[in-house]
C-alpha cells in the first residue's frame, strides 16, 4: 500500500515538472497498477523476504489466493481506467506488468529470472516505474523532447539509488537466494562509493536544466531532492539498526515530501 501511493505522489511530481495538469483518475490507476505488480513481487520473492523482512514474510503467507485475486482485480481496474481516458495509456500499464513477470518469474528453464542476472534486477526495477511516471502524464500532454528527456534522467538515477539502496538492507536475505544485486557483488563500502557517485550525476543535470530554463518553478525542490540523496545514501549505507519501516519512509517517502512542496509552491504561484 505504501509502495503504492509512492508511486502515486511521484506520478503527480511529474506531472507537475512537466507542467501538465494531474489527472486524478489517472493517478488511481497508478496506485492500482503498482500494488497489482508489487504484490505480485511479494508472492515470487517470499523466499527472501522471509529472510530480510520476517514480519511481511509471515504476512504474506496464507494469503497467497487472496493477493493474486487482489492483483488481477487491481490491474484489470487499471486497464479499464486506460481504456476509457485513452487507450494509449494501456501500453504503459502492460509495460511493468510485463517486466515484473519477467523479472520475477522464470518463464522458461532456458530463460533466468531478469533478477538473478547480476545488476539487472536494479536496471528493471527502476525502467518500470520511471516509465509509467514520465509517460502517463505525457499521454495527456506532450511538452517536447527536451523536459521529458531531463525529466527521465533525474527519476532514473533518483529510483535507481533508492533500489540498491533497499539491497544494501537485503544483502544477506539475496545471498541466501542467490540473488546477485549490486551491493552483493560489491559489498556495502563500494556500493556506497557507487551510489555517491551515480547521485553526483544530478549536479550537472541541475545546472543544464537552469541553462537550458527548464523546470525553473521548481528549481528549489530539485536542489532539496538532489542534496536529500547524499544524505540518505550515507546514512543508509551503514551497517546501523535501524526500525524496520524507517528506509521505506525516508528514502521512497521522499517522493510524498517533493509533492508536498510541488503542491505549496503551486499554491504561492
Amino acid at each position: 500500500m505504501f509502495i503504492s501511493l509512492v508511486c502515486v505522489f511521484l506520478t503527480y511530481c511529474s506531472f507537475e515538472f512537466l507542467n501538465v495538469q494531474p489527472n486524478s483518475i489517472l493517478l488511481i490507476a497508478v496506485f492500482l497498477s503498482t500494488f497489482s505488480v508489487y504484490s505480485l513481487n511479494r508472492l515470487t520473492d517470499l523466499e527472501e523476504d522471509s529472510v530480510n523482512i520476517p514480519e511481511r514474510g509471515a504476512y504474506v503467507k496464507g494469503k497467497e489466493k487472496i493477493l493474486l485475486f487482489l492483483c488481477i482485480l487491481s490491474y484489470a481496474v487499471a486497464l479499464l481506467i486506460g481504456v476509457i481516458v485513452n487507450p494509449v495509456i494501456i501500453l504503459v500499464f502492460l509495460f511493468p506488468l510485463i517486466i515484473g513477470v519477467l523479472y520475477s518469474i522464470e518463464v522458461s528453464p532456458k530463460l533466468p529470472r531478469l533478477k538473478n542476472i547480476p545488476g539487472m534486477k536494479n536496471f528493471i526495477v527502476t525502467l518500470s516505474w520511471v516509465v509509467g511516471a514520465v509517460f502517463v502524464p505525457l499521454t495527456c500532454n506532450y511538452q517536447g523532447f527536451g523536459p521529458t528527456v531531463m525529466i527521465f534522467i533525474f527519476i532514473f538515477i533518483k529510483i535507481f539509488v533508492n533500489a540498491v539502496s533497499f539491497d544494501i538492507r537485503d544483502i544477506e536475505g539475496d545471498k541466501k537466494s542467490g540473488v546477485k544485486t549490486i551491493p552483493v557483488l560489491l559489498g556495502r563500502s563500494r556500493t556506497k562509493l557507487l551510489l555517491l557517485g551515480i547521485q553526483s550525476m544530478l549536479i550537472p543535470w541541475f545546472l543544464i536544466a537552469i541553462l537550458e530554463g527548464f523546470f525553473l518553478h521548481y528549481w528549489l525542490i530539485f536542489a532539496f531532492s538532489i542534496f536529500y540523496g547524499f544524505w540518505y545514501i550515507s546514512y543508509f549505507s551503514e551497517n546501523r539498526k535501524l526500525e524496520a519501516f524507517s528506509r521505506d519512509l525516508f528514502v521512497d517517502g521522499e517522493w510524498i515530501l517533493i509533492a508536498a512542496l510541488c503542491f505549496m509552491v503551486n499554491l504561492h504561484f
